[in-house]
Parts: structure tokens; C-alpha cells; sequence
């Protein structure tokens, strides 16, 4: 479930949520994102399809999808940092690299 996944990691979790019916489907670019940290085992990279799973009503989502970014040293009632709006790769790595508890 979430719960173990993201919100009480003790790495941090880059979070796609999304959903079949998405006008533009992210998981090709995530999963590609995915492999340039699969060597860094303090971040992951997840999926979450909303119409098999139940998220947690403190996530609220407006829109699907979404890339939500939890930090592995915050308490898991953090809010995550909403990396939505985030338009390429590099720009995504520039966003994980700036917030992550790795230093």
C-alpha cells in the first residue's frame, strides 16, 4: 500500500499518481526517470493507478496525473511537495536533486 510505500519511507519517494483515463500518460518518462536513480537506494521512484487504489485523504488531488515528492527525513504527516507542474526530465531531476534529504 501507500501508507509503507511513500508515506512512511525512510527514503524518499518521487510519486506518480495517475489514473487510464489521463490525457497524457507519464509513465514511459517515469520509468525512464526511475532508472537514472535505480542506483540510489535513499530515493524511489513509484506508480499508483487511482482506479485500483485508494489514496489517503490527506493527499487531495485536484487532477491526475500527479508527481508528488516525499521527503524520507520528514514525519509522515508532511505534506508532499507537488512536483506537477514540472516540465521535462532534466527539470525533474534539477527538482528532486534541490529537495531531497540526500546532501
Amino acid at each position: 500500500t501507500l501508507e509503507p510505500l511513500a508515506l512512511r519511507s525512510a527514503a524518499d519517494v518521487l510519486l506518480c499518481v495517475h489514473a487510464p483515463w489521463d490525457e497524457v500518460d507519464v509513465l514511459p518518462e517515469l520509468e525512464v526517470f526511475a532508472r537514472l536513480w535505480a542506483h540510489e537506494r535513499r530515493v524511489r521512484v513509484a506508480s499508483i493507478d487511482v482506479s485500483r487504489n485508494d489514496l489517503p485523504r490527506r493527499l487531495r488531488l485536484e487532477r491526475t496525473p500527479a508527481l508528488l515528492f516525499f521527503r524520507g527525513d520528514e514525519p509522515a504527516s508532511a505534506a508532499p511537495r507537488d512536483f506537477s507542474a514540472v516540465a521535462s526530465r532534466d527539470a525533474l531531476m534539477e527538482h528532486v536533486l534541490e529537495h531531497t534529504s540526500i546532501k
